[in-house]
């Protein structure tokens, strides 16, 4: 008998449905699985060390690019505590020293804004402290900063659209002075001489009931879309208030992580990211759409959703395993005809990038800011920033400069046909290229024996091209259900990957 594994495939696919489903992809550890019948490395993350900055340091929260507020070059700023840290976009260096004047507090949000008057600003959001704007970026480790004009203390930020053609900003923030109810949604119009740093807010509404906590901001069609620790509220136009968007949530009130990275994806419609799943909402039609919705799915990828934010061909999501301390950074697209999935999800998930024992909070795509020749996106990690490379057409694989990862391990579907009887593994084979002594793919098996124990039989490394067999030791393995593992490895170049093309194969028998 034969058992095929089709390794270019979306993940998520941890066990088969027997009798006889689809043996994929349960996920990958570095590995890219996005690109056919081609499995290769996950793309080479850089970190970059953001100590220098100085202040009470906590997880990035937000990423923002300065644009053309400087003459000379482009800015990345992240949020990260009670001081932002500021990158040259061209080179990757930090050019904060600690320095800085501190905020009052950590930072919670963050967006950059253009007025009617061609104004350029970075607003900052805090819970507890009038928002502060950056008016202008030098080039050197401190800038022009202070607290907006009106006092004003707004949490969260949002591009609310347009009014007579002006920008519209959304924000979110208390009435009043801290402990008071932080519920108050307001919008600046920045037209004529207004500005962030010289705002005009007008309050919108107030949502009462019960203390909440602001957390993310989206449009979902005309629709204002409020996050908060007690989910999404929306505007109720026959009472003209708004009002809870899902019910079930439970208000999280000391450390709120519902709707934070609510955002609006031009391809499918507002994502909301919960506690332990993620929405979407098309004009206030809503429907799950996470890895939660993959009822085989066993694998480590699962948990809260970050910020997202993708280019025009893939969209990356931070889905954070909260028990796991580990964050799986997933290429996400909608579903295709001919995507090999079993379950009803309207997108598909290849996890491209692993990072241990970090939280990922935010993706930013910059694309080629800074005069970059690729594409970059930039992530937080921990309470540093890192980033990864897109290749410069839509095959990132096929472009000659695009750097890959050092190692990775993909995991197969779990086989689980013919539940009562031992399957005896005779021998696996599977197709190779671009390999040598340095850049390598070992595969093994996982299995349980007939009494459930886990083993594993490594086969030796595959260094050569082509077609390979190997047979299993002493004749074969009996397993009651089984799994491969591909581990890759990169020995040289960063723009060499090691690949597997096309299927694996497993002859086995029935003992």
């Amino acid at each position: 008998m034969q058992a095929i594994w089709k390794l270019g495939a979306p993940a998520l696919n941890s066990v088969e449905r027997t009798p006889e489903g689809l043996l994929s992809v349960s996920y990958t550890d570095n590995v890219d699985c996005r690109w056919g019948d081609v499995v290769t490395l996950g793309p080479l993350v850089t970190v970059i060390d953001c100590s220098a900055a100085g202040g009470t340091a906590a997880n990035t929260v937000a990423i923002v690019f300065s644009d053309t507020m400087s003459a000379t070059r482009e800015y990345l700023y992240g949020f990260r505590g009670t001081k932002w840290v500021k990158i040259r976009m061209d080179t990757a260096a930090v050019v904060s020293d600690g320095t800085e004047t501190a905020l009052a507090e950590a930072a919670t949000d963050a967006i950059k804004t253009t007025a009617a008057n061609g104004t350029q600003e970075i607003s900052i959001g805090m819970d507890n402290t009038a928002y502060e704007v950056i008016t202008t970026v030098s080039d050197t480790a401190t800038d022009t900063h202070s607290a907006n004009n009106s006092s004003v203390l707004n949490r969260i930020f949002g591009l609310a659209g347009s009014d007579d053609a002006a920008g519209q900003i959304a924000g979110l923030g208390r009435s009043g002075a801290a402990g008071t109810a932080q519920n108050t949604i307001r919008q600046n119009v920045l037209s004529g001489t207004v500005t962030q740093d010289a705002p005009n807010w007008v309050t919108r509404a107030t949502v009462s009931g019960e203390q909440i906590i602001f957390t993310g901001f989206a449009l979902d069609g005309r629709f204002w879309m409020i996050g908060s620790s007690n989910g999404p509220y929306v505007l109720d136009s026959d009472g003209q208030r708004f009002r809870t968007y899902i019910d079930e949530i439970d208000n999280q009130t000391s450390s709120p992580t519902n709707c934070f990275g609510l955002s609006s994806w031009s391809l499918l419609g507002t994502i909301i990211p919960l506690n332990r799943s993620t929405r979407l909402s098309q004009d206030l039609y809503g429907k799950s759409i996470g890895p939660e919705t993959y009822r085989r799915n066993y694998s480590s990828v699962k948990g809260r959703m970050g910020k997202r934010d993708g280019s025009e061909l893939w969209d990356y999501w931070p889905i954070y395993n909260v028990v796991e301390d580990d964050t799986y950074i997933c290429a996400v697209r909608p579903r295709l005809d001919g995507d090999m999935i079993d379950d009803a999800s309207p997108v598909v998930f290849f996890p491209i990038v692993k990072l241990t024992d970090v939280e990922s909070k935010v993706v930013r795509y910059a694309g080629t800011r800074g005069s970059q020749s690729l594409p970059k996106v930039y992530l937080g990690h921990d309470t540093d920033v890192a980033y990864f490379s897109e290749g410069r057409h839509n095959r990132f694989i096929e472009d000659s400069t695009y750097p890959y990862a050092a190692s990775g391990t993909l995991y197969g579907t779990e086989l689980q046909r013919f539940p009562d009887r031992l399957k005896k593994v005779k021998r696996v084979g599977f197709k190779t290229r671009d390999c040598n002594s340095s850049e390598t793919v070992t595969c093994s098996i996982v299995y349980r024996d007939h009494m459930e124990v886990s083993q594993t039989v490594a086969l030796p490394a595959t260094t050569s091209n082509g077609w390979h067999w190997y047979t299993m030791p002493q004749g074969g393995i009996e397993a009651r259900s089984f799994y491969p593992t591909f581990a890759f490895a990169r020995g040289g170049t960063t723009t060499n990957s090691p690949k597997i093309v096309g299927d694996f194969v497993v002859e086995f028998e029935l003992a």
